[in-house]
């Protein structure tokens, strides 16, 4: 929320000057505000016996209490006709003069800023604003931006023929609760908020008239008891090294390093603060806010604050995210740059707890809310025009404890305590170069589940085995990342640790049918289908000699359907006969949905037919069945036809009866599944089972298409069949080595489980499964557009060298790919420019400028057409090249220079 007494500058000017909207101040001082209202006789001159009446005006009201003074300014600002005495006419006049056109509807975008401000500048011309869009704020009951005529009257209703200070109050209270969709604009009820921050700091509900006096004599300089125009312009001088105010931060500043000492979560602050007694510290931040900045760059990364600090158990939320990822390719944590130790999600995810739990309905920020062990908020300090205040609540609350020495505490002592030093210590064995320390860490892991994920990402197995296990131990304390994560590594585990994660996930995730579906689709036991094994049904598929489907086209089976029926009746037709014209509507239903056709009423026909010659052979008439119903839809009767006709074909796999009813299985049963994920149910092990079946045999037919292996992998993965996921995906590329969208998911799933760094090695290995040298080309090809893609991911992740490492490795696959297969030149050559123009860059910042210029020259003349391609990073080569010349061209000789400056005019 912006903080308004240090984004602009109060301008004071008198009434009279003309009216410039650029010169009107979103807001000042809340003394200025204040000292406005005293100014009865509005000459721009305030005396301190006009201070003394405004005061003594609001005297019977309470005498100081803070509403009194925001409740006045609402009224000097309705006030139309200057007689204090605040009537519906005022109220009345006020939103006749805002509605412009006088249609009675006071439309979004109506009031212009002069209108708002009726016309007058400076602080009044400020007043006046805040009244009136506080009037339209409460007015506009359906929250679609304007003021109906029905609303008006409403308005005028509830502010009654005179005017009183409980119903100012209950709009400004209403106002305050309200979140503007610009949070950097001064809507009214941030105004308020900011303006009662000020003028009563010790939060008792009562402005502090003795702060005011000395701000009021500060600018009092001549000592006549009176401000005049200029005085109140005038800012009181300060030293040159002055703390006073919130300092601007700096590059220089901001790459310091944070130092607050931040827990992670609220239920760690609470366990910590039972322990210690000490005084939570909630704290609330926000981006590009002046004070939320320099808070962020000269107190959290100052050694003695960090140190005061240490005597609260500290949280901090902001709305702002600060880098893309949470976590590395290792599963390192990424903290948050500007706040440090937590991550953006930690700090994003915790505010609406902290919001519901202690912030009393109001969002404002920067904010610091002591919170004692019995839940007494000792203090709520926000919107300060200076840190002052802060300091020193937290000198007079802090309650300072013995620091831990966590790097001298084994593993087990450490898993006992939910502080975040003691997280970070685990965190740091487990990436200890030593395997028996990341062992016995792994052992306690289950405590602390950031350290549980690094170790299931652990190179070596048995400490991999280790964590899951410890992190089974846990599944309750999961989040449904962590879980996921879990379940992604169930792959790579014995079947000690497997057990032990379906066990300990099972009891965390009791009563959701959809997980518990998909643990149990990790038990190899329920891989078996009534139809028989996978491995039986995939052998006999692979062995089959057909090796094309029949089909006809939509005329072609007209025709055919047209030549039946001149033979012999529907009705009259033998079972056999029938069967065949169930045949021939089967091809018929297939060619109008090639083309585009509604092929449901040719399916309900071929399934009518199929029936009726069912007694001919039951198996085929099944088949027909199942392949019609599916085409129509019906994916409950597909899943049962197709059950009951597919024993017949298991040593038939070469009848193109049986791939088309595998596909109807495979599809009805993929169907299926997701009706029932999406409705909350839990999906049966043996529909799981029976999809399985007939991908996998799908696949290994010599008919086979993409389709069949993609809608295998999204089955797959929507059912969290993570275990199955990398031979699906090895088997799927095995048979279609070129097809980009089944790259796209081997990529995908390799960066989601085992990172950027993984890539080389994984397509090495992809190489090495498919084994087949006319493919070898197209594979290069592929592993050089993964590395290209695994190097963007590591430049967003901050990893400049992994990243060129990468960039290399993909120069190298498609230069090879483009040898060894000339028909891929022309692609392998764009994107190798793309490679060398990002090498040229990191080369550059790493200082390094030969390699650079080798690589720049290497971009600007592989293939000019791509210069002006963007890459995934959203950077073309010229653009590069335009930052990395300036540093170059210096070190050139005049006939490199002249080349560059040929190809990179600019």
């Amino acid at each position: 929320m912006t903080h308004p007494a240090l984004l602009l500058c109060l301008l004071v000017s008198p009434a009279a000057q003309d009216f410039d909207a650029r010169r009107v101040p979103e807001l000042g001082s809340a003394f200025e505000i204040f000292t406005e209202l005293a100014d009865r006789n509005q000459d721009g001159e305030v005396t301190e016996d006009e201070v003394a009446g405004l005061h003594d005006w609001l005297a019977p009201l309470g005498g100081d209490m803070v509403y009194e003074f925001t409740t006045e300014l609402v009224f000097q600002g309705l006030d139309r006709d200057t007689l204090r005495a605040w009537t519906s006419n005022d109220l009345e006049a006020t939103l006749e003069y805002l509605d412009a056109d006088g249609d009675g509807v006071i439309e979004a975008g109506e009031p212009t800023m002069e209108r708002l401000c009726n016309g007058q500048m400076g602080t009044r011309g400020v007043i006046r604003r805040l009244a009136s869009e506080l009037v339209l704020e409460e007015g506009d009951a359906d929250g679609d931006g304007s003021v109906s005529v029905e609303e008006r009257a409403r308005l005028l209703e509830a502010w009654g023929p005179q005017a009183t200070t409980a119903v100012a109050k209950d709009w400004i209270e209403a106002s305050k609760k309200r979140e503007p969709e610009d949070r950097n604009r001064m809507a009214p009820g941030v105004a308020f908020l900011t303006l009662e921050a000020e003028i009563d700091q010790n939060r008792d509900g009562r402005y502090d008239l003795e702060r005011y006096w000395t701000w009021f004599k500060e600018r009092d300089t001549n000592g006549d008891r009176t401000l005049s125009m200029e005085e109140r312009r005038r800012r009181p001088q300060r030293a040159a090294d002055s703390d006073e105010g919130w300092r601007r931060p700096s590059p220089e500043r901001m790459a310091l390093p944070p130092l607050m000492p931040w827990q992670r979560s609220l239920e760690d602050a609470l366990a910590i603060q039972r322990r210690t007694g000490q005084v939570l510290l909630l704290c609330v931040n926000m981006d590009g806010e002046t004070a939320c900045d320099s808070l962020a760059a000269w107190r959290y990364r100052d050694p003695e604050f960090a140190k005061l600090a240490s005597g609260y158990v500290c949280l901090v939320v902001s709305p702002d995210d600060h880098q893309p990822f949470e976590y590395d390719d290792r599963g390192r944590r990424m903290e948050s740059p500007r706040l440090g130790r937590v991550t953006d999600r930690e700090h994003i995810d915790l505010e609406p707890t902290l919001y519901e739990r202690y912030f009393n309905g109001t969002r404002v920020a920067p904010r610091h809310v002591g919170v004692d062990v019995d839940g007494t908020i000792l203090f709520d300090v926000y919107l300060l025009s200076d840190p002052a205040p802060l300091d020193a609540k937290l000198r007079e609350h802090a309650r300072p404890v013995e620091t831990r020495d966590w790097a001298s505490m084994d593993s087990l002592e450490l898993a006992t305590f939910p502080d975040a030093g003691a997280r970070e210590e685990l965190e740091r064995r487990m990436l200890d170069p030593d395997v028996a320390v990341r062992l016995a860490t792994a052992i306690h892991s289950g405590a602390d589940p950031e350290a549980g994920m690094l170790g299931l990402r652990d190179p070596e197995p048995l400490v991999r085995d280790v964590a899951a296990i410890a992190l089974a131990s846990r599944a309750a304390d999961l989040d449904a990342l962590q879980r996921r994560r879990l379940l992604q590594t169930a792959a790579s585990l014995d079947e000690e640790a497997l057990q032990a994660v379906i066990d300990g996930l099972t009891l965390a995730v009791d009563g959701d049918p959809v997980a518990l579906a998909s643990l149990q689709s990790l038990d190899p036991s329920t891989r078996l289908s009534a139809l028989g094994s996978v491995e039986d049904w995939t052998a006999a598929a692979s062995m089959s000699a057909l090796t094309e489907i029949p089909s006809k086209t939509r005329n072609e089976a007209l025709l055919a359907l047209e030549q039946l029926d001149g033979r012999v009746a529907p009705e009259d037709a033998t079972p056999t006969q029938a069967l065949i014209r169930a045949g021939v509507l089967l091809q018929l239903a297939n060619g109008l949905l090639d083309q585009a056709e509604d092929p449901r009423d040719a399916a309900a026909e071929a399934m009518a037919s199929a029936e009726a010659g069912a007694s001919a052979d039951p198996a085929r008439a099944q088949a027909i069945v199942a392949q019609a119903a599916a085409l129509s839809g019906e994916y409950a009767k597909a899943f049962r036809a197709a059950r009951a006709a597919l024993p017949a074909y298991q040593l038939a796999s070469s009848d193109p009866m049986c791939v088309g009813t595998l596909r109807a299985l495979a599809k009805s049963a993929a169907q299926l599944a997701y009706g029932r994920l999406a409705d909350g149910q839990a999906v049966p092990a043996s529909l799981v089972a029976d999809a399985y079946l007939a991908g996998r045999t799908l696949l290994a037919h010599p008919v086979a298409v993409e389709d069949d292996a993609t809608q295998l992998l999204e089955l797959a993965r929507a059912i969290g069949e993570a275990r199955l996921m990398p031979t699906l995906l090895t088997e799927s590329l095995r048979r279609f080595p070129a097809s980009s969208d089944l790259h796209q998911r081997f990529r995908a799933y390799q960066l989601e489980t085992s990172g950027a760094a993984s890539m080389e090695a994984v397509y090495v290995e992809l190489d090495q499964a498919i084994d087949d040298p006319v493919h070898g080309p197209t594979l290069m090809w592929f592993r050089g557009l993964a590395l290209l893609i695994a190097a963007e991911w590591q430049t967003k992740q901050g990893d400049p060298e992994a990243a060129a490492s990468s960039y290399e490795g993909s120069i190298a696959a498609f230069a090879d790919s483009a040898d060894d297969e000339p028909a891929f030149a022309d692609s392998a050559h764009h994107y190798m420019v793309l490679g060398h123009a990002a090498s040229a860059s990191l080369s550059a910042d790493a200082g390094d400028l030969p390699a650079a210029t080798e690589h720049l020259q290497s971009a600007a003349t592989l293939r000019t057409k791509s210069l002006d391609l963007a890459d995934g990073l959203g950077l073309t080569p010229r653009q590069r090249a335009t930052k990395v010349l300036p540093a170059l061209l210096p070190t050139l000789d005049e006939e490199l220079q002249a080349a560059f400056r040929r190809v990179f005019p600019e």
